[in-house]
């Protein structure tokens, strides 16, 4: 008698992305073979697609449309984004900002810490914004860059920021357009606000993060940076700047004008 050859398949529903988020068709099922081997059955891998299966998608595809523009390889660390939420030390009822969001790796870490304060989010890319809307609905997101911050702060109620959390990359912006940056920001922040940002380890070797770190000690009461978070790639680590300076202590008129953007205003590194 001869057995005939079988062959079992399970249908895996997934998630399936809205209508038009991606180019190309996603599948709404994939059908796993399990087949008798010599070594016994084997089961094939299924695909989980999980939001941040999504987001990390997306944040690939703009790495791969525009590099430069991005500024990284990959999304940001869960071990990055614990320590920039831990050392913005955010307290209840506190207005949180975040600039750059990306993929949503700081976001998702915000909302589950902090559920219960208002945050609004600031992401350039239409794809990413789009993104954010629907795995954080909680979230107030904003398609635009950090320079039309003043014009829609009252547009949305946005008052006195009291924390920022920022994954824009400064350390690929020149030193002007950053200082007229930090002196934008700086009109919005509450007494005794934190801003967070981060870098990665190689910049700071490379010299880049020095300007940076020069414009926030000019324009906050403390600067700080945190232990090298090995968790991401690259490795990174935590600048913190807390309590901005009164305006006429800080520098004035160097950089009254933003110049154009040439890169992206919202998160290359996430």
């Amino acid at each position: 008698m001869i057995r005939q050859k079988q062959s079992l398949k399970i249908a895996i529903p997934i998630n399936n992305p809205s209508p038009g988020q991606f180019d190309d068709d996603q599948p709404l099922a994939k059908s796993l073979p399990l087949a008798p081997s010599r070594s016994g059955w084997r089961l094939g891998l299924a695909r989980i697609a999980t939001p941040e299966y999504w987001s990390t998608l997306r944040f690939l595809r703009g790495v791969a449309r525009n590099p430069i523009q991005m500024g990284a390889i990959a999304p940001s660390s869960r071990q990055l984004a614990r320590a920039m939420v831990r050392a913005a030390q955010i307290q209840p009822g506190q207005v949180v900002v975040e600039l750059g969001a990306g993929s949503g790796s700081f976001t998702r870490e915000i909302l589950e810490c902090h559920p219960d304060n208002p945050l609004t989010v600031f992401e350039l890319s239409p794809d990413l914004a789009a993104g954010l809307k629907r795995d954080f609905p909680r979230a107030k997101v904003i398609a635009a860059s950090v320079e039309e911050l003043p014009k829609l702060a009252t547009a949305f109620g946005l008052g006195q920021i009291d924390r920022i959390i920022s994954g824009l990359p400064w350390a690929l912006w020149s030193e002007p357009r950053q200082a007229a940056l930090f002196d934008m920001l700086s009109q919005h922040l509450a007494p005794g606000a934190r801003f967070v940002t981060f870098h990665y380890l190689h910049s700071r070797s490379l010299g880049r993060v020095a300007k940076t770190q020069h414009l926030l000690r000019e324009r906050f009461v403390h600067v700080s940076r945190s232990a090298t978070v090995w968790g991401n790639f690259p490795p990174a680590y935590v600048h913190i700047a807390e309590s901005p300076l009164p305006r006429r202590l800080a520098p004035q008129g160097r950089h009254a004008n933003l110049p154009p953007s040439p890169h992206r205003a919202s998160n290359p590194q996430q």
